[in-house]
């Protein structure tokens, strides 16, 4: 509830943030203001740090202490960011955002147009042609980076080691 609450007012805040810069959140004293600030100004970090995101990813650790916000941070900067891995998914304590975070990188579709930027769509829309059905299926998109999730349920054997056959 409270996450989506925070999303909520950070999306209705868009493109008009109450903070110019990560510079902004640096100053402040800590509490829910900064934490708040840092959600809204994350992505912008991470931008201006492109040569060194473990520095930026240090400040989050460091500055945001409420861990709601920073799971949304997390995401946020997967989205918004790194969408092709899983590294800040796996920062995500919250298992519903961990599992969307996860979503976002597993289906590199929905985030074609940042990777590629805005040129990326073919004229005419997104690939498989009009509707009607002369343009055919959209073709197959690339696998899931690798690294993927971390793995749900029974864990596979170690390398080496032959997994276990059913009795004959």
């Amino acid at each position: 509830m409270r996450i989506s609450l925070i999303m909520f007012l950070i999306a209705c805040n868009g493109s008009g943030s109450r903070y110019d810069s990560p510079d902004d959140c640096k100053t402040m004293a800590a509490g829910s203001e900064r934490d708040e600030c840092w959600a809204e100004q994350a992505v912008a970090l991470f931008q201006q740090s492109n040569n060194d995101p473990r520095a930026a990813e240090q400040i989050i650790e460091q500055q945001v202490s409420d861990p709601s916000i920073k799971d949304f941070i997390w995401l946020e900067v997967t989205k918004r960011y790194r969408p092709q891995s899983y590294e800040y998914c796996q920062k995500i304590k919250e298992s519903a955002l961990q599992e969307r975070c996860n979503t976002i990188v597993s289906r590199p579709h929905l985030h074609r147009e940042l990777l590629q930027g805005p040129d990326a769509l073919p004229p005419g829309g997104p690939p498989g042609g009009p509707p009607g059905g002369q343009g055919g299926p959209p073709p197959r998109g690339k696998a899931p980076p690798p690294g993927g999730p971390p793995p749900r349920g029974k864990a596979p054997p170690p390398p080496g080691n032959p997994p276990p056959q059913p009795p004959q």
